[in-house]
């Protein structure tokens, strides 16, 4: 895993010099500490940090370039099926100098293009150059996993695994209308334009390409409703449940062990639910060592009792981080600054940045986690509150909304306002084994991964997802939702809940884990932090929000009075300003914020 960094200008005194290099490499450091790079070439300027975890070898350091030096790599990312796809690369003649993902990824790019994007399995941001050609050539992986953001101004083209080093090319800028619709309670897209004025994210499953003109061209290699496969969903639909567990079980099993490749120790989250416990018991088949880490954020909805039952039931060691109320206070600029963005739709994003720092104290840089499953298997509240409503009005307090939940778990009216509908209906049409399940693989997670790589990289630790799978998520896609979601009275008496989400999940966990961890109810990581925050208005007084929206003090005072429900959504939106804007420094925003911010008890 690692953090990359471009320029590419027709005139090349337009590219930056040595220091600017140096100091968007030092922006990227947290997400590559074990190795730093750069290259200059005609037309281009590139910074490179790695993270090593395949091939530690500093042969296998990046910029890396083809043996005639005509094109160069920068690369941040793991590909799973990578001694696959260099066999197949030897068998036409390519030859290999390092034992690195990196360089097959190079290598069959030079083979057979673009092409080559949609036999990658796992997950990727890049960039290749062409140095007679001047041409740069960008990617993302199917799912948006890495992240890959831009700008353009005049003739000069600038990419990054993060906004902050553009800071050394453009003045960084509010986008005024991405800024009001904030305010209006929209949530940052990690996809197309950002808070951030000419930013942009280079949607999943798209490339994009500079000619030596400057002029872009762009197109998907992969789009999420190219899941439906109408024959695939027919032979499921065929097949009995037994039989229909076991293939999950041959699918998850074996994407679990794919994504313990590593020439370093991978660990695992254990949030005590379903996924990262079926995770785990996978996993300890390969790796007996397996490490834990748990993130317990204390109250009444701590979860690290069954986090602890899982450790001892396979006798694995268990690393817990309280995040406690003064915690949470004092990560919430870090995590802003981190995550680039307001993580409102993630209240959890603390607590998620407290057990990487953890995973970083023990010297592990690689974790296995569960996103994913929620999605592809309709894992959340909503959606049984959507089935009892539909499947069973009788029940008392089935006709209450459906569509209710907390903020970041899988909110339908989100996800429906947030996904193109049209589009999934167009490719996959209405007889799509699950629409739904297509529907939440797109903005939500989305927003999982970039929690989940911000924060993670933040303590320079990779988190890999077995769930997302390709093979894994095109069986779940075309799996009929009556396999997901399912009344069971046994299910009832144990979680006082009629209908149980990702049943087949829980089938499958139901070979592998006790019964009280295969049938647990899920509990969505959950953290009530952000509601109970206190916050004064005099907070505001000398931020950037009063900067932005030019008020005088006393207008100032009066708009946040007024708006004492979307307090917490102004002061995220006034720390992003201060420390990605203004570039205060990180620990005396911390310290202003807590002198205006407190918490009220859970």
């Amino acid at each position: 895993m690692c953090g990359i960094f471009g320029v590419v200008a027709a005139d090349e005194a337009r590219l930056p010099g040595d220091e600017t290099l140096a100091a968007a490499g030092r922006d990227l450091a947290h997400r590559g500490p074990d190795a730093a790079g750069c290259t200059r070439v005609a037309g281009v300027t590139f910074a490179h940090t790695r993270l090593a975890l395949i091939d530690l070898d500093p042969r296998a350091d990046q910029p890396m370039w083809d043996a005639a030096r005509r094109h160069c790599l920068l690369y941040n990312g793991e590909v799973y099926n990578y001694r696959r796809l260099r066999a197949e690369l030897e068998a036409k003649g390519r030859r290999f100098r390092t034992e690195s993902d990196t360089e097959v990824v190079l290598e069959g790019l030079l083979t057979e293009g673009a092409d080559f994007l949609s036999r990658l399995e796992g997950m990727f941001a890049l960039a290749l150059y062409d140095t007679v050609e001047r041409r740069l050539f960008l990617a993302r992986d199917r799912l948006g996993i890495k992240p890959l953001v831009y700008a353009e101004t005049g003739d000069v083209f600038c990419f990054a695994s993060e906004v902050r080093p553009l800071r050394h090319v453009f003045d960084l800028e509010a986008d005024g209308e991405a800024i009001a619709a904030y305010l209006a309670g929209e949530d940052p897209s990690t996809q197309g334009p950002s808070l951030f004025a000419g930013v942009r994210s280079l949607e999943s499953g798209h490339w994009l390409a500079v000619d030596r003109d400057g002029r872009v061209t762009r197109d998907a290699f992969f789009t999420v409703p190219r899941f439906h496969d109408p024959e695939l969903a027919a032979e499921l639909a065929a097949e009995p449940s037994a039989a229909l567990s076991r293939r999950l079980e041959a699918l998850f099993e074996r994407s679990v062990e794919s994504h313990l490749i590593a020439d370093v120790e991978v660990g695992c989250l254990a949030s005590g639910g379903l996924d990262s416990s079926l995770i785990t018991a996978i996993a300890v088949r390969h790796n007996p060592g397996l490490v834990l880490f748990h993130a317990d954020v204390l109250g009444r909805k701590s979860e690290r009792d069954a986090a602890e039952r899982l450790a001892r039931h396979f006798r694995l060691d268990l690393h817990t981080v309280p995040v406690d109320d003064e915690v949470f206070l004092s990560l919430i600029p870090e995590t802003i600054l981190r995550y680039e963005a307001p993580f409102s739709y993630h209240p959890n994003s603390v607590p998620f940045l407290a057990v990487a720092k953890l995973v970083r104290e023990h010297g592990v840089k690689a974790i296995l986690s569960g996103e994913g499953s929620d999605e592809a298997f309709l894992g959340y509240a909503s959606v049984r509150r959507r089935v009892l409503a539909e499947r069973y009005p009788w029940l008392p307090g089935s006709r209450r909304d459906a569509r209710g939940g907390e903020p970041g778990e899988g909110r339908l009216e989100l996800l429906e306002r947030r996904t193109d509908a049209r589009a999934i209906t167009d490719v996959a049409g209405d007889e799509a084994a699950d629409p739904l399940c297509l529907e939440l693989l797109g903005f939500h997670l989305r927003t999982l991964l970039h929690r989940n790589d911000r924060l993670g990289m933040a303590a320079s630790i990779e988190a890999r997802f077995p769930f997302l799978d390709h093979d894994l998520l095109t069986f779940a896609a075309n799996l009929g939702p009556e396999h997901k979601v399912k009344a069971s009275w046994r299910h009832l008496f144990r979680n006082r809940h009629l209908v149980a989400v990702k049943w087949l999940v829980r089938k499958v966990g139901e070979r592998h884990l006790p019964p009280d961890l295969a049938f647990r109810r899920k509990r969505g990581f959950p953290t009530t932090g952000l509601r109970r925050l206190e916050i004064a208005p005099s907070f505001f007084e000398a931020g950037w929000l009063a900067d932005h929206l030019e008020l005088s003090k006393a207008s100032l005072l009066a708009f946040v009075e007024e708006r004492e429900d979307a307090r917490v959504r102004l002061l995220q939106l006034d720390l992003w300003g201060r420390l990605l804007l203004r570039h205060e420094d990180p620990e005396a925003v911390r310290d202003q914020m807590r002198a205006h911010v407190g918490m009220t008890p859970e």
